[in-house]
């Protein structure tokens, strides 16, 4: 299943943020597009940052979400969320992805 990257809509793609608040409320206003994408889209979806911290609180909410709407919804396909890092450009690129099972 192709990725569908959410990548280049967002002037903080490219962003190292300075303090693990700005990581998490960055990750916590892109979850829902993530989210919601997976689960009414029915596509593979993610996003890629050079920020370690970003992806972390990526994961996290993405799980947490998944998890809330799923509940609230079982017709909803189960989402399995993957990462890898790969160092592109002289730096490490963080990935976040999920894919909706169907």
């Amino acid at each position: 299943m192709p990725i569908h990257w959410m990548n280049g809509h967002y002037k903080e793609d490219d962003i190292i943020f300075d303090s693990n608040w700005e990581a998490q409320e960055w990750a916590d206003s892109i979850c829902s597009d993530f989210v919601c994408s997976g689960f009414f889209g029915y596509e593979a979806i993610g996003y890629a940052t050079p920020d370690e911290k970003v992806a972390a609180y990526l994961c996290e909410f993405v799980s947490k979400s998944a998890e809330f709407i799923r509940i609230q919804d079982q017709s909803l396909p189960m989402l399995t969320l993957k990462t890898s890092s790969e160092k592109m450009e002289g730096r490490v690129v963080y990935k976040v992805w999920i894919e909706p099972q169907i």
